[in-house]
């Protein structure tokens, strides 16, 4: 979103054009091996995380590590919507109050229909009243800000970053995993003639 934002000659680079494609070509030399015994080869998918023994995911500092990061990113852009677009308080006001209350979603244990309850219903509408809200008033990041305020705000209530569970999810993702179970082959029965 950044990158085709017109801002009164702020930014007067027409960069969405060679942004995606720069995107697709990244993505295609992305996906094969360059060097290396297996050259030409597809890049192959690592496993997913599984649980641990007690069916819950452990935490770490790598992980906490790129939560921080992906939440200061978030932030980050949020408050670059702010600075190219409406600079104002209120604008200001809606990313802090977004980032509280997706962290205090998180952060603090809701019954499971009420959290997806608010995650499906109440971003979503409170996206769309502030689009209002902000084209009204010619604010338009309000919108925007509350989207990355609020995603920023999830990232960072959902770990937890102290104590001996560092860098591990908080409930409900940290919950049991559900196993499958390998079903044990049976040999074919011949038949006697």
């Amino acid at each position: 979103m950044l990158i085709s934002l017109d801002v009164d000659g702020a930014l007067d680079i027409p960069a969405a054009g060679p942004w995606f494609i720069g995107f697709m070509v990244g993505s295609i030399a992305g996906g094969y091996i360059w060097s290396g015994p297996g050259a030409g080869r597809e890049r192959t998918q690592t496993r997913p995380r599984r649980p641990d023994a007690d069916g819950k995911f452990s935490g770490g500092w790598r992980l906490a590590l790129i939560n921080a990061a992906c939440a200061l990113v978030l932030f980050g852009i949020g408050t670059a919507q702010l600075v190219l677009l409406s600079p104002t308080a209120p604008a200001v006001a809606v990313l802090v109050v977004a980032v509280i209350a997706g962290w205090a979603l998180f952060r603090f244990p809701l019954p499971l229909q009420i959290r997806n309850g608010l995650l499906c219903l109440g971003l979503p509408v409170v996206w769309v009243a502030l689009a209002f809200v902000g084209g009204a008033t010619d604010q338009m990041a309000l919108p925007h800000a509350s989207a990355y305020g609020a995603l920023a705000g999830i990232l960072m209530g959902g770990r937890y970053w102290c104590g001996p569970q560092f860098g591990a999810p908080r409930p409900p993702f940290n919950g049991q995993g559900r196993r499958r179970r390998r079903r044990k082959r049976r040999p074919k029965q011949q038949q006697q003639t």
